[in-house]
């Protein structure tokens, strides 16, 4: 069937305090665009100062770095990750608490552990947990039972079998590079959820941290935003400042397809009837001509091919470095070369019936028309790239590319984006009928801390 694509609205401003939560719909005080408002403020002065050094003793003194995955099937397995000082006996320990019974329950989990690769003083530990029951939610901590040290007590929801109808917030580039930078990612993830209402998880899209050897980062962006990681099921990419060797997988338990792992990891999973695809852009293919390798391309061809027999209804893609965006990068060879992943990985979407890509890496916000063999086609596919979560915001690249090129795209940020001032994020409203994409900014210098719809668009079948 022909997808129909209808373009709700862009920039309505919603005047939500940053620090204190989203406002109800009876608060909206006007409509405005952000260019409007944002141009007069530019010259400020961004709010936080920078920090640059972590208490060291304080994190390394107990479990830190906790987060929670999808692995395998969404409905009765959980992927759980976290680390341990190396002065610690053991840490393997897994207590998990159905929530509506209260009770300790006897899962199945298999653990690996290992000296963390950019972290002398600690170790990484991964769960695979199994025998879960679908649609119930857990209270869970991980640690050494016989020392009695334990991180501190985090939930999760297993999906649904049969969910038709969800949630989920998208967020990209947290990318902190010093500790001040891990509290504007912190407070986007929070406001995201709030703004979401009821999020089944987080999806990233990479660039978790500015240098993923640098472990400091880790722990800045992980311990900042504990409450958010050890309470909501993150699904991530790898981003290409996590390319260095184990930098990305030790932090997240997660399926390595063909034992590929080094780079980073691709995978899927399926929440309901929704396929979800996740790439890993690092890995080039045999004459490094293109983004997304041989071998990840033929297992991406059968996944899909799978998950169409399957009967599912809706395909999303997230990947870091995007096939459609509109900054610094939309010229680079390995996407827009003759054998580039534009062409080649375009291809594979389209002949299997993917409904939208979600991007990151460039750090600039915009919305695609649907696009069929590079051009505009009502059967085509969205790409999106929801900007940037932290401290690093881009603009859009102009000159870089053609009057058609940029035609392809109905929401392109434009003006002046400093740092430290904008952060964006979507949220994503799934149902039987149609993908709901609300893309929000949030303008850390504009009056009350505004936060703003940006685009707004709807996909259905």
């Amino acid at each position: 069937m022909r997808r129909r694509i209808f373009y709700l609205g862009i920039a309505v401003l919603l005047c939500i305090s940053i620090f204190t939560g989203c406002t109800k719909k009876s608060d909206v005080k006007e409509t405005t665009t952000l260019d409007e408002t944002t141009s007069e403020k530019q010259t400020e002065e961004p709010v936080t100062e920078k920090l640059y050094e972590l208490d060291r003793e304080h994190i390394y003194d107990g479990i830190s770095r906790v987060a929670v995955t999808f692995f395998e099937d969404s409905t009765t397995k959980m992927g759980l990750s976290w680390y341990s000082p190396k002065k610690s006996d053991y840490c393997n320990d897994i207590e998990i608490i159905e929530k509506d019974k209260m009770k300790l329950i006897e899962t199945q989990y298999v653990i690996s552990q290992g000296d963390a690769a950019y972290d002398s003083a600690s170790m990484y530990h991964q769960a695979e947990v199994k025998g879960l029951t679908p649609g119930t939610e857990y209270y869970f901590r991980v640690g050494d039972k016989k020392a009695n040290q334990w991180s501190d007590y985090g939930t999760f929801k297993t999906a649904s079998a049969d969910i038709t109808n969800f949630k989920f917030v998208a967020v990209t580039d947290t990318q902190n590079q010093h500790l001040a930078d891990a509290f504007y990612s912190a407070n986007t993830m929070e406001e995201a959820l709030k703004t979401a209402g009821n999020s089944a998880f987080i999806l990233h899209s990479g660039d978790f941290v500015d240098n993923g050897n640098h472990e400091d980062l880790w722990m800045g962006l992980m311990n900042t935003s504990k409450e958010v990681l050890m309470n909501n099921i993150i699904a991530p990419a790898v981003g290409n400042h996590e390319e260095e060797d184990n930098a990305f997988w030790q932090h997240f338990k997660l399926p390595h397809t063909n034992n590929h792992k080094t780079t980073g990891i691709y995978y899927s999973y399926d929440y309901g009837k929704t396929h979800f695809v996740v790439l890993d852009t690092n890995k080039v293919n045999s004459d490094a001509a293109s983004y997304i390798d041989d071998e990840q391309l033929e297992w991406l061809e059968e996944d899909l091919k799978t998950a169409k027999e399957n009967g599912t209804q809706w395909i999303i893609v997230n990947m870091h470095k995007g096939l459609y965006t509109i900054g610094e990068h939309a010229d680079n060879e390995k996407f827009a070369g003759e054998n580039g992943a534009r062409l080649r990985v375009g291809k594979v979407f389209e002949d299997y019936g993917v409904d939208l890509v979600i991007q990151g890496h460039d750090h600039c916000p915009s919305v695609s028309k649907p696009i069929k063999q590079g051009k505009v086609s009502e059967d085509g596919i969205i790409y999106i790239n929801t900007g940037s979560a932290g401290a690093k915001a881009y603009t859009m690249e102009e000159e870089l590319m053609s009057e058609e090129y940029y035609a392809l795209f109905d929401y392109k940020a434009l003006g002046e984006r400093p740092d430290d001032v904008y952060q964006n994020f979507a949220v994503i409203d799934v149902s039987e009928e149609k993908i709901k994409v609300i893309m929000y900014e949030i303008n850390l210098l504009a009056v009350e801390n505004t936060q703003y719809v940006i685009s707004e668009f709807e996909i259905t079948k």
